[in-house]
This record gives C-alpha cells, structure tokens and sequence, in this order.
C-alpha cells in the first residue's frame, strides 16, 4: 500500500501451469483490494484507541473507563465473580499547579498514572477519571484484597521520586473503595461508581477536617 508492504498474499495453483494474463490482473486486484481494508482496518484501531485514551497520562480516559466498567460489571454479574471499583483523587495539585506551574501538576499526573499501572496486575484497568481523580477497576478481587493493593500502591507513590527541576514534590491520594459484594440485586455500575466516589468524598472531608483542627490548634 503506497509502496508499503502490509503482509504476503500466497496463491498455490491446483495444476503446474502457469498463471494466465487475466488471472495475474486480477490476483493483483484482489491483493490492492485487500491492502487497502487491511490499512483501513489498521487505522480504525488506531482512532479507537486515540478515542478511549488520555492524551496526556497515556492510560485510559473517561469513555474508556465507561466501556470497561459495563463489560465488567455485566460479566461479573453473569459468573458470580467479584469485582471492584478504587477511587482516587491527587491530594493539593492546585497547590503544585500555584507554586511550580501547570507542567509540574501535568508531571505529578504522568508520573502517578504510571506508578498505578506498576502497582496493579495486568487484567486491572487504570484510568484517568477526570481531572486529578483516576479510577481503578479490579476484576475478581473482593473488598480486602482491594484494600491490600491500594496499600502497595500507597508504599509506591510514597517510595516514588516525584522530582521536578530538582525539587521534590510530596505526592498523596485520598481514595474510596467499593464492590459488588456490597450491592443489591437491582443494583448497576452506576451504584458501584456512586458508592467509591461518596467513600473518596468522605476520606477527603476527614482529611480536611483534620487539617483546619490543625491549623486551629
């Protein structure tokens, strides 16, 4: 295709003679015809792939977290399997973006998107939510085993070195837990979603409380 080539079209004749005029014309049609769907095929991948990932961390965006989720939730529902949903959100990135600038906050973001996927296995998905919160969907895992990953990654984020222009940024996460062992019959993702994020909002209004009793004190 373009002088590119896309792979090898093999033609093995049923007797010894060989191939006639006409037939060469149109075995070579038929190979630009399959060239051109191949390289279609190609960069329909490519643009769907463009469509459900995060220009600027990489991993998955929202709709791709979307797709997951329901495809998930549906197979988990069909087996009887367990499945759980982390919600995270970045502690003070307004005040990394005010104080070193937005390439800095965007920095944190990158970075943090790839120490999550180094925390987690190869069947979880990573995603960016939107913002400075990311979702994490765990197939097959119930309540306490999602909590012990998010302690691993906790002790990664905090062995990570967050340096940018030599100054070292403390990179925290407040985050919420849910699975679909805790809903009920009728209940869909939609519930699983509300649950995580209503457990990230009330770690995040501890975490203020406890920083204006200080600020208080």
């Amino acid at each position: 295709m373009a002088g590119k080539p896309l792979g090898v079209f093999g033609i093995v004749p049923k007797d010894t003679e060989s191939f006639q005029q006409g037939k060469e014309e149109l075995m070579s049609t038929v190979s630009n015809i399959l060239a051109m769907s191949l390289e279609n095929a190609q960069e329909y991948h490519r643009l769907k792939e463009m469509a459900v990932t995060d220009g600027l961390t990489g991993i998955y965006n929202r709709k791709g977290f979307r797709d997951f989720i329901q495809r998930e939730f549906q197979r988990a529902r069909r087996y009887g399997k367990a499945l759980s949903l982390v919600m995270i959100d970045v502690n003070g990135l307004k005040p990394i973006n005010d104080s070193l600038g937005h390439l800095a906050g965007d920095y944190v973001l990158r970075e943090l998107a790839g120490c999550l996927k180094d925390s987690v296995r190869k069947s979880d998905i990573v995603s960016r939510y939107g913002g400075d919160e990311f979702a994490l969907l765990l197939p097959e895992t119930h309540m306490e085993e999602a909590e012990t990953l998010v302690k691993r990654i906790l002790a990664n984020i905090r062995d990570y070195p967050f340096d940018w222009e030599s100054e070292r940024i403390d990179v925290t996460i407040g985050y919420g837990i849910s699975t679909t062992d805790g809903l009920k019959k009728g209940d869909t993702e939609k519930e699983l979603i509300q649950k995580a994020d209503s457990r990230l909002y009330d770690a995040k209004r501890a975490r203020d409380s406890k920083y204006s009793a200080l600020g208080r004190a």
